[in-house]
């Protein structure tokens, strides 16, 4: 869940040049950041607002043709890079099978499908440092190939980075 980025350049203030932050940041956050950085408003809002989800009607269009579209997900972090206190999303979802809840849980309710996964090779648990792989002890969430055993589970990230108990 934990991944290398790096800002640099001269918008940066000197009490943050040469930090580390372990501040929540997904992708879709960027794009708003940008935009605000930049001047320009970070929002896409449709002109005509999708219509809301119906589980008994799977095939409606929500979006209606090309009258509307998803919102923007992400926000701006730059304040929280910055170093600034800042309140937790108190849900993101990560995909259909896995949310972050509260920025501290990530709960995993199904097995991603191997057919789904962009990787040109599917593992079954976690990666180590030294490139090899450790077994998935549970079946919580790693065992990709293994399609027997699966169990939801719940990560405390920010105690267990590794997602391991």
């Amino acid at each position: 869940m934990r991944v290398t980025a790096f800002l640099a350049g001269g918008l940066l203030p000197e009490n943050v040049r040469g930090t580390h932050s372990d501040a929540f940041v997904h992708v879709v956050d960027w794009y708003p950041t940008l935009c605000k950085l930049a001047g320009v408003v970070p929002t896409d809002d449709p002109p005509v607002a999708p219509l809301p989800v119906d589980p008994t009607r799977p095939d409606l269009d929500i979006y209606q043709g090309n009258l509307s579209w998803p919102s923007v997900d992400g926000i701006d972090v730059w304040p929280r890079l910055m170093g600034a206190a800042y309140a937790k999303r108190a849900v993101f979802w990560l995909s259909a099978e896995t949310l972050i809840v509260n920025e501290t849980y990530k709960i995993v309710t199904a097995q991603p499908s191997p057919d789904l996964m962009e990787a040109a090779s599917v593992n079954d648990g976690w990666k180590n440092a030294s490139g090899d792989w450790s077994a998935d002890p549970g079946g919580c969430g790693t065992a990709y190939q293994n399609r027997t055993a699966f169990k939801p589970c719940v990560f405390d990230v920010v105690a267990d980075p590794s997602e391991r108990h």
